[in-house]
């Protein structure tokens, strides 16, 4: 999902305790740094440059998205983006807001 498109999601659903984190496995902080600064995210970033994050979760590509509930369980994966996703992606979101 494009960083513009989840924090728009961040801003949205922060306040019922939904939380975006980017992680970047990049060796360079500072161009993840200037990525988020140009597309103007607000949600923290984290640096992965050991990449124990993407062992963990099997990540083969970018961009690669994963809605953990609040025991730590993995509801949902999303691999790439296309306009569109973020539909798919926000109605998941609700039903895990709801308890789903």
């Amino acid at each position: 999902m494009r960083p513009c498109r989840l924090d728009q999601i961040h801003q949205r659903y922060e306040g019922l305790g939904f939380a975006v984190l980017g992680v970047n496995v990049e060796a360079e902080r500072s161009k993840a740094r200037q990525v988020a600064e140009r597309t103007g995210v607000t949600f923290p970033l984290v640096f992965d440059e050991a990449q124990a994050v993407s062992e963990a979760y099997a990540i083969e590509s970018m961009p690669y998205s994963v809605l953990i509930d609040r025991s730590g369980k993995v509801r949902y994966i999303h691999k790439g983006y296309k306009p569109g996703d973020e539909v798919r992606y926000v109605n998941v979101l609700k039903g895990l807001l709801r308890g789903g």
